[in-house]
């Protein structure tokens, strides 16, 4: 048999247990064939990374014995996923609370998919979380919690929910998670923008998707395309349509003129190091340790919107958790009450937010800045764990031509990350599936 039918029918397999005609028989009392019964759905309908409690923190996805920012794996990945957790101590009791998680698929737009829960997994959809080891030499008491994430039947959207107990409505968090299976191949690259006004400021992506493997019947409609750049959806385009249909060859390319498909291309990373607490890590201007938790307040940030390109590496965003003094681990790695302040006068079109990996670049109340006129400049406080931490300065604005890196400045020499996702809904099915993936630098270092 030949790849492309050995794909076909992969393919076919898939979309059979999504048809309504193939749905299993649901049974009164049966958890493994109930809907997605999750009655905690977002007010908007749509699925994000978000912390509901206050005292939950640094929540991560690991694979390979490493941080996955990305939060992307194949469906026949081959290592286990962890998700790991901190719950800060509050004082009243000894002992952490006790949580639960499920798994809830979702379309390609994060609304919760029609799927049952046999659909897509192999086994009862509630999982107990009995993994917690307690820290040791801090200041700030907590409790560190992992769980294993299950392998799953059917590629797509995940929303990973976390819930104290047995109550599903009692939510702290929810981490999204994509699994692809590579149905269709993506050939993606950065160019400079067609616009020519544009062409220092911005990366343009093109690609094309190889679909010869399935069976599509509209391939310009049925073909839900997204694309992220450097782990953000904040900024993520979706809802682009193909600028040539190739039906015989069963190829879309997406070479769009118009800008649909092209990112201002931002800065590198800025960073600093709150991996020790007796002396200062790089960019740290000073560290506050009469109370606690102790204090670490970040050298000045000025805009650099103004001024040349410079060069030099960094994570795209990320942050890697450790204590430099003591050679510590996740148990014995403070939290610190980090203070950021940007020097620049205040502006009246649009909201300024500090981001990172580590608030999972959200857009949130807890990591916008507010103007301090006696400071000259944007300030906000944010507790966070010792490490290394990449962040920069974003600014949210009502119009959609609007620089979101008026503070950082855009350059295209900047290495940035690019993904693609190809999401397809088999006819008569109850999900869009992740079909297709690929990753790809600008200007890689």
């Amino acid at each position: 048999m030949n790849l492309s039918k050995t794909y076909l029918l992969l393919f076919l397999t898939i979309a059979c247990q999504l048809f309504s005609g193939c749905a299993p028989v649901i049974r009164t009392g049966d958890a493994a064939n109930t809907l997605g019964d999750d009655t905690t759905v977002p007010e908007n309908g749509v699925y994000e990374d978000v912390v509901y409690a206050q005292n939950i923190k640094t929540v991560q996805l690991n694979y390979d014995n490493q941080p996955l920012f990305s939060a992307v794996l194949p469906i026949d990945r081959t290592q286990p996923l962890i998700v790991t957790f901190d719950e800060l101590e509050n004082g009243q009791t000894d002992q952490s609370a006790q949580y639960s998680f499920q798994l809830i698929h979702c379309n390609a737009d994060w609304t919760k998919s029609r799927l049952y829960n046999v659909d897509y997994l192999y086994g009862f959809n509630e999982f107990n979380i009995n993994n917690e080891n307690f820290s040791y030499n801090t200041k700030v008491p907590f409790v560190h919690l992992n769980f294993e994430v299950p392998q799953v039947k059917v590629p797509g959207n995940y929303a990973i929910k976390v819930y104290r107990g047995d109550d599903p409505n009692d939510v702290v968090f929810i981490k999204r998670l994509m699994v692809y299976q590579s149905l269709t191949g993506i050939a993606a690259e950065v160019i400079r923008p067609s616009n020519v006004s544009q062409r220092d400021r911005q990366h343009q992506l093109e690609f094309v998707i190889d679909y010869s493997s399935l069976e599509i019947a509209n391939p310009l409609n049925d073909v839900h395309v997204v694309i992220r750049q450097n782990w953000q959806w904040y900024n993520a385009i979706t809802g682009v349509k193909p600028s040539f249909v190739q039906q015989i060859d069963k190829r879309l390319e997406y070479r769009n003129f118009d800008g649909a498909t092209n990112f201002y291309a931002g800065n590198e990373y800025r960073y600093f190091d709150i991996r020790m607490v007796n002396s200062l890590g790089q960019n740290i201007g000073r560290i506050d340790r009469d109370q606690v938790p102790y204090n670490a307040y970040l050298l000045p940030d000025k805009s650099r919107g103004s001024e040349a390109y410079s060069q030099y590496q960094e994570q795209n965003g990320a942050y890697f958790i450790g204590n430099a003094e003591t050679r510590g681990d996740l148990l014995n790695s403070d939290y610190l009450n980090t203070h950021f302040f940007l020097n620049v006068p205040e502006i009246s079109d649009g909201e300024v937010y500090v981001t990172g990996a580590f608030n999972d670049k959200t857009l949130t109340e807890a990591n916008k800045m507010h103007y301090d006129a006696e400071l000259e400049g944007y300030t906000v406080d944010i507790l966070l764990k010792q490490g290394f931490y990449n962040y920069l300065y974003y600014v949210k604005s009502a119009s959609a031509n609007s620089n979101p890196y008026r503070f950082e400045g855009n350059f295209y020499q900047t290495e940035d990350l690019y993904e693609v996702f190809a999401y397809v809904r088999p006819l008569g099915s109850r999900a869009d599936l992740l079909v297709g993936y690929t990753k790809i630098f600008s200007n890689p270092q």
